[in-house]
């Protein structure tokens, strides 16, 4: 009695639906209650069927305000002055499917699309802060719901794990793709959006505290081809260690072996060299133990 475990439905066959069948978000989650024999939970699962693709080229403005950026990574507030780029990566493939590793470099390959605040391409008033761009969506694109998030590039960003400095995973902008929808998006840098409109309120959204609990959230993306963020939670300063470990319980790799300060803390997991299948993340500390199930697919 009193254990949480937690859930997501998955649908099939997996190329009907979008996030290959899975629900998109965090778990669900239940309490085991005394004497419990049959439990009820009543719930509509976020999975989207997949739609038609684009029937035309359709034309879509993103437009992100970063007057008030901070980093996820410690909430530190970002200068608007000193950014140099802001960049956007989603999970459709023209905004380059996920891949990359937010680095400059992905723009080599369309796999992070780079904004301006220069009153061009999209760009309504050059240095207002709000930075833009038109993205067209090509004929024939899977079109449908999609997930994307911003980045800023500035001195000492560097210094962070890596440039996806919006949003912890499973927070994201929301964008459904489809002729007759919606052409421009009016994001602010680190509030969730569902097509341009904030999701939750700025004053939710603003205050970063320190956990009051230690936790390993669900890594995301979840099926993941081939990296994805885990991320877990801090309450306080302690001996963290992370490993993966295949179906048969050998460890494939350490991550984090280190002591580290109260925060929320994210990593990359490069799955590339692994083949495809059931992985598992265990997060180890002094009297705590957590593991979350990660599907690999190639």
């Amino acid at each position: 009695t009193g254990m949480n475990p937690e859930f997501k439905a998955h649908a099939f066959p997996e190329d009907h639906f979008e996030n290959w069948g899975w629900e998109t978000g965090d778990n669900h989650s239940f309490t085991i209650g005394a004497d419990s024999v049959a439990i009820n939970i009543d719930y509509v699962p976020s999975i989207v069927p997949k739609l038609e693709p684009l029937e035309s080229d359709l034309d879509i403005l993103f437009c992100v305000n970063v007057s008030n950026a901070k980093n996820r990574f410690d909430g530190s507030i970002v200068d608007p002055a000193t950014i140099t780029h802001v960049g956007l990566k989603g999970q459709n493939s023209v905004l380059g499917a996920w891949a990359g590793d937010w680095s400059l470099a992905d723009t080599a390959n369309a796999l992070l699309l780079m904004l301006n605040d220069s009153g061009k391409n999209g760009d309504k008033v050059a240095g207002d802060n709000i930075w833009s761009r038109i993205v067209t969506f090509p004929a024939g694109n899977a079109g449908g719901p999609s997930l994307y998030k911003y980045s800023v590039y500035y001195p000492g960003g560097e210094s962070y794990e890596n440039f996806d400095n919006e949003m912890l995973p499973g927070k994201d902008h929301y964008v459904f793709i489809k002729i007759g929808g919606v052409t421009e998006l009016n994001d602010l840098f680190g509030v969730p959006s569902v097509d341009g409109v904030p999701a939750v309120s700025i004053e939710e959204n603003t205050e970063i505290s320190i956990p009051k609990t230690m936790k390993l959230h669900q890594n995301y993306p979840n099926p993941f081809n081939p990296t994805t963020v885990i991320s877990y939670d801090l309450p306080k300063t302690q001996l963290v260690q992370i490993n993966i470990y295949n179906m048969l319980g050998r460890k494939i790799v350490n991550l984090v072996n280190d002591v580290q300060s109260p925060g929320k803390y994210n990593i990359n997991f490069d799955g590339s060299g692994l083949s495809s299948g059931i992985y598992f993340c265990q997060i180890q500390t002094d009297g705590f133990q957590q593991t979350r199930k990660m599907l690999l697919v190639k």
